[in-house]
């Protein structure tokens, strides 16, 4: 008489394996079209910017604070970029070649079409008048004394492709604001 034995499983087999990773892509991909993960994609990059202009902006006004010297933020709208700049030996952001350069951000690094603008905002966030241009800090440039000050209140607008529009504002205060437009109000 023949005893058979019933072999228990260890695991799964290869072709299992490769079934579930197929049928888990697949469904990755269904959900990826239904999500439209291009515009949630496009809003994360102008969200990204925003917040890293603002983190510039704070950058430039603590180093104007511990080094005792004005910093600035410079913005270009014809490159699509700005920079951050310390001031040189005479501790004044000035015409002069004195000044240096520490840093300069390239919009067009961050894709989907983020760059200045207002897209369809006609309104500033606090103030509420007109926006005049993408940019509406004085000389297109904010800077930052030796107490953290700003030389005047303004705003740097973002869009993207999708219509996403940002405000990015410091005030003389020296506090920086990020805002939203979500179609009607800013938030």
């Amino acid at each position: 008489m023949k005893v058979f034995r019933i072999r228990k499983s260890q695991g799964f087999t290869l072709i299992e394996l490769m079934v579930t990773v197929g049928l888990v892509a697949f469904l990755g991909l269904i959900l990826a079209k239904t999500f439209n993960t291009s515009s949630w994609l496009a809003q994360y990059r102008l969200r990204s910017a925003a917040r890293e202009l603002a983190l510039h902006l704070q950058k430039a006004r603590i180093n104007a604070i511990k080094e005792n010297r004005s910093w600035a933020v410079v913005f270009d709208t014809g490159s699509g970029n700005y920079s951050l700049v310390s001031s040189g030996t005479d501790r004044s952001i000035d015409a002069t070649a004195d000044n240096t350069t520490a840093e300069t951000v390239a919009f067009s690094g961050y894709k989907n079409g983020v760059g200045y603008g207002r897209g369809g905002v006609g309104t500033a966030p606090r103030t509420g008048g007109d926006i005049s241009s993408d940019v509406t800090f004085s000389s297109a440039r904010v800077v930052f004394n030796s107490q953290g000050l700003a030389d005047g209140n303004g705003y740097c607008y973002l869009k993207n492709d999708q219509g996403g529009v940002y405000a990015v504002e410091a005030l003389i205060s020296g506090i920086v604001k990020v805002k939203r437009w979500n179609g009607s109000i800013w938030q």
